[in-house]
């Protein structure tokens, strides 16, 4: 299914790319991601990452680009 928008309310439960909730998240189908977060950076600026990964914000949702130009 296909969605025309995903809004994700409390989006810092997606922080951990290893996790079960960050891997379905992904695999959504939408024109649309939206991402609602109080506290979106808690710990690392990892914590952003998994945000972009989910919004799509190319080039900063692949990992290696992240390391290579933010986290370096």
């Amino acid at each position: 299914m296909r969605w025309q928008r995903v809004i994700l309310d409390e989006a810092r439960w997606i922080k951990n790319r290893r996790s079960t909730s960050h891997r379905a998240c992904l695999r959504l189908t939408a024109i649309n991601r939206w991402c609602l977060a109080a506290t979106p950076l808690q710990n690392d600026v990892d914590d952003i990452q998994s945000l972009l990964q989910f919004l799509r914000v190319e080039p900063l949702d692949k990992y290696s680009t992240w390391l290579t130009y933010v986290k370096k």
